[in-house]
């Protein structure tokens, strides 16, 4: 029997697979997160939580986005989220028959990577035009500061490997 046969007969179970896969992994993605590459080269947490929070502030402001995002758009793009984050998880989960046995109860081989450009969905769908700063060019400073942090990366990148 594959994947593929077992998902067919037991469809339900893809949404325990997923669901169980988070609650035992979670912790280890978000450890991933400040891995490099595959050369298991540490950042501190500090180089990845950063940027993403700054992206995060700036995209809930409602002031720096053109015109207002629409509640089917929100929606389509909270979908795109689920649908991209579900099937990346199916994907190695019938792709990958060696790490995943058939029937298993966890999917083995995601790494937290796999997910970091689809963070930008949620927060585009979750925005606000309640949040207000009073910054003048919010986004630049921030785009500024990730890009700061960004060469700090690969200066130390640079430093450490060669």
């Amino acid at each position: 029997m594959t994947q593929m046969q077992y998902l067919k007969m037991y469809p339900a179970a893809a949404v325990k697979i997923i669901i169980s896969t988070l609650l035992v992994n979670i912790n280890a993605y978000l450890m991933q997160l400040n891995i490099l590459g595959s050369m298991n080269y540490p950042l501190t947490l500090f180089l990845v939580f950063g940027p993403c929070f700054l992206l995060g502030v700036g995209l809930l402001d409602g002031q720096e986005v053109r015109g207002r995002i629409k509640i089917r758009h929100r929606i389509i793009m909270l979908l795109a989220f689920i649908i991209t984050f579900a099937a990346i998880m199916m994907g190695l989960y019938i792709g990958d028959g060696i790490a995943n046995p058939v029937g298993s109860s966890v999917i083995n081989g995601i790494q937290g990577r796999y997910f970091i450009l689809m963070l930008v969905l949620p927060f585009l769908a979750l925005g606000s035009d309640r949040v207000k700063q009073d910054i003048r060019h919010f986004t630049v400073k921030c785009s500024g500061i990730m890009g700061i942090m960004l060469l700090y990366a690969v200066f130390m990148l640079v430093n450490t490997c060669y």
